[in-house]
C-alpha cells in the first residue's frame, strides 16, 4: 500500500493505537487537521503547549467553528421554535457547535441516502433519528430530548408531522442507548449507528407519512403515519 508523504509534527497520541487510528491519522482531511492542531494543540490558551502536543480525537468528535457552520447556524435558527432557541442560547458555545454540526451531518446524510424525501418522507424519518442519536452521544440523552421536543413545539406544526418527528426522535435516542449498552459508542459509533439505523429502516422500525403531495405536504383525509417500509 502506497501511503502519501506526510510531515509529522510533535504530538502525544494518548488513545489506543489500533488500525482505525492509523487509518484516520494518514487519511485525515487537511482542513480538519490544520483546524484542530492550530486551535487545540499549538495555542497554549486552548490547552496546548505551543509545541504541538496534545490529544488527537477521532474526526467525528471535532466540532470547529467555521464560516460554513456559522452560515448553517444563521439558516437553521430560522427553523427553530422559540422554545428551542431559548434552550440553544443557554448552552455553551461548544455545545451549540456540536448541535449544529450534528444537524448539518444528519441533513447531509439523509439527502444523500434518501433524496427528495426530506419533508415527511423516509429521508425525514432517517434525519430525525440520526440527528437525535448524534445529539444523545454529544450532549447527553436528557438535553437531546429537550431540544428535540422543543424543535417540534411550533404553533403551526401539523399534528401528524409532530407525531412522526417525535416518534423518530425517540427511536434515535433509544438506539444510542442500545449502542452504548453494547459497547458501540466509541470510535466506531457512527459506523455502528449507520449500519443499525439502515437495518431499522429496512425493517420498518421508523415512521413516515403517506401518501403525500408533490412537495411532501399532507393530503387532508388521506395522509396517515405508516412504517417506512410501507
Amino acid at each position: 500500500i502506497e501511503l502519501p508523504e506526510v510531515i509529522v509534527i510533535g504530538y502525544r497520541y494518548t488513545q489506543p493505537l489500533n488500525w482505525w487510528s492509523l487509518y484516520w491519522l494518514f487519511n485525515m482531511n487537511n482542513f480538519w487537521f490544520n483546524q484542530y492542531t492550530q486551535d487545540a494543540f499549538l495555542d497554549p490558551a486552548n490547552g496546548g503547549d505551543g509545541g504541538g502536543s496534545g490529544v488527537i480525537l477521532p474526526i467525528e468528535d471535532l466540532f470547529p467553528e467555521t464560516a460554513e457552520i456559522q452560515q448553517f447556524e444563521n439558516d437553521y435558527r430560522k427553523e427553530m421554535s422559540a422554545e428551542e432557541i431559548e434552550i440553544f442560547d443557554s448552552m455553551s458555545r461548544g455545545e451549540q457547535l456540536k448541535y449544529l454540526w450534528n444537524a448539518k451531518n444528519a441533513l447531509d446524510r439523509s439527502q444523500l441516502l434518501y433524496p427528495g424525501t426530506l419533508h415527511n418522507g423516509k429521508g425525514d424519518a432517517y434525519r430525525h433519528a440520526y440527528f437525535s442519536a448524534l445529539n444523545s452521544k454529544s450532549l447527553g440523552v436528557a438535553l437531546a430530548k429537550r431540544l428535540g421536543d422543543a424543535h417540534e413545539n411550533k404553533p403551526n406544526q401539523p399534528i401528524l408531522e409532530r407525531t412522526m418527528d417525535l416518534r423518530n426522535n425517540q427511536i434515535g435516542r433509544d438506539l444510542f442507548v442500545w449502542l452504548q449498552q453494547n459497547g458501540l459508542d466509541g470510535h466506531f459509533f457512527r459506523e455502528a449507528l449507520a449500519i443499525k439505523l439502515g437495518q431499522m429502516m429496512d425493517n420498518g422500525e421508523l415512521w413516515h407519512l403517506k401518501p403525500l403531495g408533490p412537495n411532501g405536504e399532507i393530503i387532508p383525509g388521506m395522509t396517515i403515519l405508516v412504517p417506512v417500509n410501507q
